[in-house]
């Protein structure tokens, strides 16, 4: 019998440590509330980058809706944790889809989607998201 406890104390204990362990980690992958859209050459930038609200968007949508890969039959295979300019270079000869491209494809047909289907009011028009002097949005 005493085999038997020492056995289930020794499972106890490898699962609160496993637990502890998953639980130090998880800030670790947390993302940043918010993230500025960068990776475009500011030399020829008119407007101000985007402060991007990343944790207003996860709470909506899945991740791969903006972190994609899409394989050779044009299934989209995830990409999850990659930003934009992994793939999507500012130079549109070093891309299929430059990256300011991609941002304003992904982000204005998205946000003109949602307001077709009265699903909120997000930001459409340029200076709603290139904001002059704001650091929130």
């Amino acid at each position: 019998m005493d085999r038997w406890k020492t056995m289930r104390r020794y499972w106890i204990m490898m699962l609160i440590g496993v637990f502890g362990l998953l639980t130090a980690a998880m800030p670790l992958a947390a993302q940043e509330d918010e993230m500025v859209l960068a990776g475009l050459d500011a030399t020829w930038q008119t407007r101000p980058p985007v402060v991007f609200p990343h944790a207003r968007h996860t709470e909506r949508l899945d991740c791969t809706r903006c972190h994609h890969d899409y394989d050779a039959y044009g299934n989209n295979a995830g990409g999850e944790g990659q930003a934009c300019a992994d793939c999507h270079t500012a130079a549109a000869v070093a891309s299929p889809v430059p990256l300011m491209r991609a941002y304003h494809l992904q982000c204005r047909g998205c946000h003109r989607k949602a307001l077709m289907a009265d699903q909120g009011t997000p930001p459409v028009m340029c200076g709603q998201c290139h904001r002059r002097g704001d650091t929130t949005h």
